[in-house]
């Protein structure tokens, strides 16, 4: 079985990352191609958030975990990491330059095929939030067991285990890389 976190950057990415590789799965935060190739049997970040519909797809049994945060804290996650600068930034060098790290490559191209433009703003963000999460229940509307949509301070080694129909671990549930406002239950 292959899974896929298909939340946008800030939605607990790290963390679903850490989940799939304690319950088995070679999981991958983030790919370094748009492609994502068969080898891979889990992931979460960048570009899985936007390539979903092909990996739909491309693996008819594959599970899709999607961690929601209502916009404006999402908003406000993306913006208190530094994320919008870090996109100049990147959009900046990638225009004057090759851009060396194939990482770096992928981000751009997703961030600006999915976000419209270079320069990110936080109304912007509000509406490609929700557009983001239209296109993800479009995307299943037909085969809703294939997807486990759940707000991220839900989260828990149940809940996943469930979906997945694995046995939970007696470790503790990962969080990683957590603001506050995604503090929930264990």
């Amino acid at each position: 079985m292959k899974v896929f976190g298909i939340g946008l950057p800030r939605t607990g990415t790290t963390s679903l990352s850490h989940v799939l590789n304690t319950l088995g799965f070679k999981a991958w935060h983030g790919w370094h191609a748009v492609e994502v190739p068969d080898h891979v049997e889990a992931g979460s970040d960048t570009p899985f958030w936007y390539v979903f519909p092909k990996l739909v797809k491309q693996y008819p049994g594959a599970r899709f975990i999607y961690p929601t945060r209502p916009a404006q804290e999402w908003v406000d996650s993306f913006c208190n990491k530094g994320l919008i600068e870090a996109h100049q930034r990147m959009v900046r060098r990638s225009k004057r330059l090759f851009v060396r790290k194939r990482r770096h490559r992928v981000d751009i191209h997703c961030y600006l095929e999915f976000f419209g433009t270079a320069t990110l703003i936080p109304e912007t963000l509000v509406q490609k939030h929700g557009e983001h999460a239209d296109w993800v229940r479009a995307t299943f509307a037909d085969q809703p067991d294939r997807l486990l949509e759940i707000p991220l301070s839900e989260i828990n080694w149940e809940v996943i285990c469930r979906f997945l129909d694995l046995e939970a671990p007696k470790v503790p549930f990962p969080r990683v890389n957590q603001s506050k406002s995604t503090q929930g239950p264990d």
